[in-house]
């Protein structure tokens, strides 16, 4: 059976284990691994740098203050994406990630959990959906 939300969110730790290249035809990316772990759960996922930037934008969009929110890497662009670089962003990427986990109330936030594929083990659908567009709304509202 699933920890209860509690045990789940009061044991999590997440660490960005790896750096991986990926490649599709000629373009090629870094991913980093995370291994996240919960109630005696373990399990990686690959998330992408642009994918902390919109967990971070997210977070900032909380009513949060903001010395809270640990430190995300700057993606100014380098002049080589070398392995060396991928791991410097990946210690950096790792270090933001224990500072999220790490904080009572940043843990709890929806945000992180849908980054972390939590909703399961919390009992709630953490899964991230755009805003409905004022024209939705509008649409919605007269139905």
């Amino acid at each position: 059976s699933l920890p209860s939300a509690s045990d789940a969110l009061g044991s999590l730790d997440a660490r960005v284990v790896a750096c991986v290249r990926k490649e599709e035809g000629p373009r090629w990316w870094w991913a980093y691994q995370v291994r996240v772990e919960t109630a005696g759960l373990r399990f990686l996922l690959v998330r992408r740098y642009s994918q902390f930037r919109r967990l971070h934008a997210r977070l900032r969009a909380l009513p949060t203050p903001a010395e809270r929110l640990p430190h995300l890497t700057s993606r100014k662009p380098h002049r080589t994406q070398s392995e060396a670089f991928a791991e410097t962003r990946r210690a950096a990427l790792d270090e933001y990630l224990q500072g999220l986990v790490g904080d009572a109330g940043l843990r709890t936030s929806l945000s992180l959990q849908a980054f972390l594929e939590l909703g399961a083990l919390v009992g709630r659908n953490a899964v991230l959906s755009p805003a409905p567009s004022p024209s939705m709304r509008a649409r919605s509202s007269n139905t």
